[in-house]
C-alpha cells in the first residue's frame, strides 16, 4: 500500500469515526433533559408555558385517547354485545374508533399544535430575554414566513413520501415480481423434468432462458428490496434531522435568523442534529400515532430549552471538525418551494436575495465602524 492511500484510508476512518462521535454527541444531549433544570429554576415564567403546554396535550390528546380506550370502547363493546348481539365486535370497534378520530381526536391534535406553536416560541423567546437582557427581535416578514412554512411543507411532504407512498408503492412491485418468480421457479422445474425423460436440444434452451428469466427476476426483488430500505433510511433521516430542527428554529426565530440562515446551520452541524432528532423518531414509530404525537408534544418544552441552552458547535470543536461541509438535506424542499412561489407568480426570491445583500451590507458596515472605533 502507498503512503498517499495509507493516509487516505486513514483520513477516512478518523472523519468516520469523528462523524459518528459528533451523532452521539447530539443523540445524548437530546435525552439529558437535565440539563433543563437551571432554567426551569432560575426562570418561573418557563414553568407556567410548559404546565400550559402540559395541560393542552396531557390533558386533551392523551387523555383523550385513554378516554377511549379504558372508557368508551368497553362500554360500546358491552352495548353492541348484549343489546346488537353482532357478530363482528372487533370490526364495530374500529369503525367506531374512526369516526372517534375524525369527529374529535384530529380536531383537538390540530388546536393543540397551533396553540403549541405560539406556546413554543413563547418559551424561546423568554429564555432569549432572559439570556440576554434584551427584547428578542424576530423578523416580522411576510415573505420570510411563506418562503419557510413552504421549505417546511416540502420537507414533511418528502419525509411521508420516503417513509409511506414510495415503500407502499416498492411492496406492490415486489409483490408482483415473486409471483412472477414463483411462476417462472415452477416452469423451470417442469423444464427440467422434461430434460429427464428428453435429451432434447430444444428443451435445453428453453431451461437456460427460464434460467435467464429466473436470474433477472430474482436480482429484480433484491434491488427493490434494496431501495426500500435506501429510501426508508432516508426518510429517518430527513425526519430526524426535522425534529431537531423544531427544537432549535424558536431560539434562530428569537435571534432574528431568515429561513435560509436556520437552514445553513442544520445543514452545517448536520451529524449532530441527525443525533438530536433520532430519539424523537423512534418515539414516534413505535407508539401509535396520538399516544407519539401527545407524548411528542409533551416532552417537546424541555427540548426547545436544550436548543436554547445548548451550544451545536461544542462537538465539532471537541473532534476538531469545525470546516466540515454542509450536508444539504433542505435543498429540494427549497427548490420545490421557489418552483411553486414561481408558479403562483411571486417574487419572494427576489426580495429575499434583496433583504441578504442589505443584511450583509449591513454587517459589513457595522464590522467597518467597530474597527475605526479601535483604531
Amino acid at each position: 500500500m502507498s503512503t498517499r492511500s495509507y493516509f487516505s484510508s486513514s483520513l477516512l476512518y478518523e472523519n468516520i469515526y469523528n462523524y459518528t462521535s459528533i451523532f452521539f454527541y447530539g443523540l445524548f444531549d437530546a435525552i439529558s433533559l437535565h440539563k433543563t433544570l437551571p432554567t426551569l429554576v432560575n426562570n418561573t415564567t418557563t414553568v407556567y408555558i410548559i404546565l400550559k403546554i402540559f395541560g393542552a396535550n396531557i390533558g386533551l390528546i392523551i387523555g383523550s385517547e385513554m378516554l377511549f380506550r379504558k372508557g368508551i370502547a368497553p362500554f360500546m363493546e358491552t352495548i353492541s354485545d348484549k343489546v346488537l348481539d353482532l357478530q363482528d365486535i372487533n370490526q364495530y370497534t374500529t369503525l367506531l374508533y374512526l369516526i372517534y378520530q375524525s369527529l374529535w381526536l384530529v380536531p383537538i391534535c390540530v388546536l393543540c399544535y397551533v396553540c403549541c406553536l405560539s406556546w413554543y416560541q413563547e418559551l424561546a423567546d423568554c429564555i432569549e430575554k432572559t439570556k440576554t437582557g434584551k427584547k428578542t427581535s424576530p423578523i416580522a416578514s411576510v415573505q420570510y414566513a411563506i418562503y419557510g412554512f413552504l421549505t417546511w411543507l416540502f420537507a414533511f411532504i418528502q419525509v411521508q413520501l420516503l417513509t409511506g407512498i414510495i415503500p407502499g408503492i416498492i411492496n406492490t412491485a415486489l409483490y408482483v415480481v415473486d409471483e412472477i418468480l414463483k411462476d417462472s421457479t415452477a416452469q423451470a422445474s417442469s423444464a427440467d423434468n422434461s430434460i429427464l425423460s428428453f435429451s432434447d436440444k430444444s428443451v435445453n434452451i428453453e431451461l437456460t432462458l427460464f434460467t435467464l428469466k429466473g436470474f433477472i427476476h430474482t436480482s429484480l426483488f433484491l434491488l427493490l428490496h434494496l431501495l426500500k430500505y435506501v429510501t426508508l433510511g432516508s426518510g429517518f433521516v430527513l425526519m430526524a434531522v426535522l425534529y431537531a430542527w423544531y427544537a432549535f428554529d424558536p431560539r434562530w426565530i428569537s435571534m432574528g435568523m431568515t429561513p435560509n440562515e436556520r437552514f445553513a446551520l442544520i445543514e452545517k452541524y448536520f451529524f449532530y442534529f441527525l443525533g438530536f432528532g433520532s430519539p424523537f423518531v423512534v418515539l414516534n414509530r413505535y407508539a401509535s400515532f396520538f399516544i407519539g404525537f401527545g407524548s411528542f408534544l409533551t416532552i417537546f418544552p424541555f427540548c426547545i430549552i436544550l436548543g436554547s441552552v445548548l451550544d451545536y458547535t461544542d462537538a465539532y470543536k471537541v473532534y476538531e471538525m469545525k470546516d466540515s461541509k454542509p450536508v444539504k438535506v433542505f435543498r429540494t424542499a427549497q427548490v420545490w418551494t421557489f418552483a411553486a412561489l414561481k408558479m403562483i407568480g411571486s417574487d419572494v426570491q427576489k426580495k429575499m436575495k434583496a433583504a441578504a445583500a442589505v443584511k450583509a451590507k449591513t454587517s459589513e458596515d457595522r464590522e467597518e465602524g467597530s474597527s475605526k472605533k479601535l483604531d
